[in-house]
């Protein structure tokens, strides 16, 4: 019989919420009532995927796994976006991704995972701006429920983690942060802007 320690479950229990958060979000994609920013979604595909890679290298067991599907995720999203996304692409998005694709020779050249995460977090949140952008404009082209739901792994994620440390905590925190402001923001923008009538 597998027996599995209580940051295993935590750690099982975080990574059931972030797939229940991607399932809705794709299909609202596929239905054209999610715009995603393909930007955002490269850049997030990035900074996840150093930042899995540097938590599994310092312990961060269970706690990492949401961290490592929502690379997987983020990046399939990535794809999508090429036809189903956002479309207004300004010249400060190609900033944006121009600055998150430079942490991989940083981290490469100083292999320093402390600043490797805080690089991934600090992108992370510049990869979101893209979409902030996006949606203060249009606040009903992201799919809120997959945010709080992303957003509640992120932060079950944290007691999940084997060894607690800036270098494995750093970047879920600040994930749960970024996507409770994002929330925020979104329906504090919908009390002003009426749902479109779709056809």
């Amino acid at each position: 019989m597998i027996e599995f320690s209580i940051k295993e479950i935590l750690g099982l229990i975080a990574v059931i919420l972030a797939i229940l958060a991607f399932i809705p979000y794709t299909i609202s994609i596929f239905k054209r009532q999610t715009t995603p920013h393909i930007f955002s979604y490269i850049i997030w595909g990035v900074t996840m995927s150093i930042a899995f890679v540097a938590q599994i290298i310092n312990d961060g067991g269970a706690g990492s796994w949401t961290i490592g599907v929502g690379a997987i995720y983020c990046s399939a999203i990535a794809i999508l976006a090429i036809k189903y996304g956002e479309k207004n692409i300004t010249k400060k998005d190609w900033l944006f991704l121009f600055m998150a694709l430079l942490i991989i020779p940083i981290w490469i050249t100083t292999e320093n995972d402390l600043l490797a995460i805080i690089l991934a977090s600090l992108l992370d949140v510049i990869g979101f701006l893209p979409t902030f952008r996006k949606t203060y404009i249009k606040p009903y082209s992201e799919n809120l429920t997959a945010y709080i739901l992303a957003g509640t792994s992120y932060f079950i994620s944290l007691f999940a983690l084997a060894e607690f440390s800036y270098t494995t905590s750093i970047y879920p925190l600040t994930l749960l942060i970024i996507s409770a402001l994002f929330v925020g923001m979104s329906l504090w923008r919908r009390r002003f802007i009426p749902k479109p009538v779709t056809r």
